[in-house]
């Protein structure tokens, strides 16, 4: 394992000063038009919107949540949800080594660029395989060298709903928390959702800074038809808030994804807008604001002071904007992510491991969706046995995370 770490890392610094290839987003590509990304592949495009019209009426007549239902092999990506997770805190190797706690507007900043620039790298044209209860993943994100490499840790915690767990650990930085797949299914578009507040942790010689995040929503509109659109919507906000108990202070950024929709009149979008749009602002926050009867920012009752405003678009580029004048945070050209190092696979629940996806890699489909079924039967046997457990007939067959479930 030591040995291709160190050939990927390698590789990675020979090609780390080329034009950054946009090969995250696969299957999708970029709508020059109206924004936001689609799906290219008319074969895949018509198989997805078979499944997913008579997975909308299982949902619609028998009440279960999508996550519940199992999907065809055809129709998902080679990849697990959890492999997605760890591209999308790819940048931070690179923003958060080193990084200045002294300047909390500059941390922000930086702590924002992280969020933006991952996010089109964990888009999936087609939905990822969730995981299996107790499966886990341990891979590593590389930097500009081996001292700012990140090691990630996630585990799979829970089946209904399905629950990820993860462990990141830099050198000066350790980010934590959960995702809770939330999945909302309409007649013409899905909306998934990963609730769940990240905690990251920058620390230097002298104190530790808590920052928490919450992503937005990724919105697939289109279902049914020829031209399937993907683009991220809401306003979630990236808090850090002072430690002293007696004051009730700190910087918070508020973003908007796809403002053009708010703005809108009539039904009608604001001319010129796009769907990979976004603004916010960054602002310090305390008990008492100073903006409480500002009509410009009607929301923000805490507000004290605007630390300057963001702009741009979450496939392009991100900027701010404050008194010295406008800056360029993130852009996809410039600014490459950390290569993803290969996986740990030596541990019995490493996800890839997995029947089903052991037969993928060898271009078997057929074995692939058999097996996937097995493990379907055998996952809801259980779920039904864990629910009376004074019905197991031995419980020492069921594992540690099975029982605590």
């Amino acid at each position: 394992y030591m040995g291709i770490q160190k050939k990927n890392r390698r590789n990675y610094m020979e090609k780390k000063d080329e034009k950054f290839p946009k090969d995250f987003f696969g299957e999708l590509r970029v709508r020059k038009d109206i924004g936001g990304l689609e799906l290219a592949d008319p074969d895949k495009l018509g198989t997805q919107n078979t499944v997913f019209q008579t997975l909308r009426e299982k949902i619609k007549y028998a009440k279960v949540h999508i996550s519940q239902l199992s999907m065809p092999i055809n129709v998902l990506e080679e990849k697990s949800s959890m492999e997605r997770l760890v591209n999308l805190w790819s940048y931070a190797p690179h923003y958060f080594t080193p990084i200045d706690l002294k300047n909390r507007v500059d941390l922000m900043k930086k702590v924002v660029s992280v969020v933006f620039g991952g996010l089109h790298c964990a888009i999936p044209g087609s939905p990822p395989f969730l995981p299996r209860l107790g499966e886990t993943l341990r891979q590593d994100i590389s930097g500009d060298s081996p001292k700012e490499e990140a090691r990630v840790y996630m585990e799979h915690t829970s089946i209904h709903p399905p629950i990820t767990h993860f462990y990141i650990k830099g050198p000066n930085y350790k980010m934590s928390g959960y995702y809770e797949y939330q999945v909302i299914v309409s007649k013409e578009r899905i909306d998934v959702c990963l609730k769940g507040p990240t905690r990251i942790y920058i620390s230097d010689k002298f104190e530790t800074v808590e920052v928490a995040v919450c992503l937005p929503i990724m919105r697939i509109q289109g279902l049914g038809t020829d031209r399937r659109l993907y683009y991220l919507a809401d306003t979630r906000e990236v808090t850090y808030k002072e430690k002293c108990e007696e004051k009730n202070e700190g910087l918070r950024a508020i973003i908007t994804f796809n403002p053009g929709k708010k703005k809108a009149m009539l039904g009608k979008r604001k001319p010129g807008s796009t769907y990979d749009e976004i603004e916010g602002i960054l602002y310090k926050f305390g008990e008492i604001g100073l903006n409480v009867d500002d009509p410009a920012f009607p929301d923000f009752k805490d507000m004290k002071k605007i630390a300057g405003k963001f702009s741009g678009s979450w496939l392009k580029e991100l900027k701010f904007t404050d008194e010295k004048g406008t800056s360029t945070l993130w852009n996809v050209e410039g600014n490459r992510p950390g290569m993803i190092i290969n996986p740990v696979q030596s541990l019995p629940s490493f996800f890839g491991n997995r029947e089903d996806l052991v037969e993928i890699k060898k271009k078997n489909p057929v074995e692939a969706q058999s097996k996937k079924k097995d493990l379907d039967r055998k996952e809801i046997a259980m779920l039904a046995t864990l629910q009376y457990p004074e019905k197991i007939p031995n419980p020492s067959f069921f594992s540690t995370h099975f029982l605590y479930q």
